[in-house]
């Protein structure tokens, strides 16, 4: 495979890794609230606090945080490779 295809794919995974990153990031800060209270928006209330969100799509706080920072240990992974590739 050509060097330019190697690229092009790794910084396709480096952008969706990251946009993951800032989604889930959002999420745990604007819909889901933190169980220890008082951090996050509004002091750790939902934004959808009028349907109770306590999970969002399926997966509750400390599941998307865990999916947040395993992205971050592969956001690291895939930077250290392109900077290696260039």
């Amino acid at each position: 495979m050509q060097r330019g295809w190697v690229n092009y794919f790794l910084d396709l995974a480096l952008g969706l890794n990251a946009l993951f990153m800032g989604t889930s990031g959002l999420v745990m800060w604007l819909v889901l609230p933190c169980r220890g209270g008082g951090r996050g928006f509004r002091g750790g209330r939902a934004v959808l606090e009028g349907i109770g969100a306590e999970s969002f799509l399926g997966l509750e706080h400390n599941s998307w945080r865990l999916l947040h920072e395993w992205a971050g240990v592969a956001l690291l992974c895939l930077l250290t490779i392109h900077l290696i590739l260039h």
